[in-house]
């Protein structure tokens, strides 16, 4: 994976997970150092619903293959779930999305 790869954002906080972390530091660090077992502490905070997003926070501790550690603090921005319909129907947060990626 490269940084020119895409990583799919969650549709919701459960999404924000081992796996999808696992994911995040593959992209990160362009698949080097990093193998299955890396993700050694996942701390996810419940979304924090507002008007505009959905925010869930995470702490990560991995290991590189090269027993060095990174330590991740992590911010996710979710699209509000409470206004999924209204947000699907109007193509609201399209310029967003794309910006992000």
């Amino acid at each position: 994976m490269s940084r020119d790869d895409e990583i799919d954002i969650p549709e919701d906080p459960s999404g924000v997970d081992r796996q999808w972390v696992l994911a995040l530091l593959r992209h990160l660090h362009e698949n080097e150092d990093v193998d299955e077992n890396a993700v050694i502490d996942l701390s996810v905070h419940g979304a924090d619903g507002g008007v505009l997003s959905d925010i869930v926070r995470g702490y990560v501790r991995a290991a590189k293959k090269n027993k060095k550690f990174l330590v991740l603090n992590i911010f996710v921005k979710l699209m509000p779930s409470g206004f999924m319909p209204m947000v699907n129907k109007h193509d609201l947060f399209a310029r967003e999305i794309t910006f992000y990626r």
